[in-house]
């Protein structure tokens, strides 16, 4: 479990907002490369008029799926963009019973720490255009498109 909710929580390490007329408000996919997640994962950004934002993150793990989404608040400052998470949920497809308890009970054991870890990140972002976000962070580079 820690595999799949640390690179998770680097993802949000590479948030930001841009300046200069473009808008964050909508969906966002993270186009860079998920490191350390299986092939396939995918990760969508969504940010509100106000501060409310959401994230998900959908994650091919053995015979299922991970299905973890994240609500919280941004604030904008500039080009920095400061991100808390307050609640993160799971839901499980393709498993059995036996498989669902055991990955339910090891989420359920680092749920405080993954908020934790996801409760106050930021990064700095330059816009390549108005559909196009290359985000630095402490942890690298990051890519969002546009969704809506």
């Amino acid at each position: 479990m820690r595999r799949i909710v640390a690179p998770f929580v680097s993802c949000i390490l590479f948030l930001a907002i841009g300046c200069g007329g473009s808008t964050i408000v909508g969906s966002w996919r993270i186009t860079s490369e998920l490191s350390d997640l299986p092939p396939g994962s995918k990760a969508t950004l969504s940010f509100q008029q106000g501060d409310q934002c959401t994230m998900a993150l959908d994650v091919a793990y053995g015979p299922g799926k991970l299905a973890f989404s994240l609500t919280g608040t941004y604030a904008l400052k500039g080009n920095d963009l400061l991100l808390a998470f307050k609640e993160v949920k799971l839901d499980l497809t393709g498993y059995n019973e036996k498989q669902k308890a055991e990955l339910q009970s090891q989420f359920e054991n680092s749920k405080q720490r993954f908020l934790q870890n996801a409760s106050a990140t930021s990064g700095k972002l330059s816009w390549d255009s108005a559909d196009k976000i290359t985000i630095k962070g402490d942890d690298g580079i990051t890519t969002l498109e546009r969704v809506n």
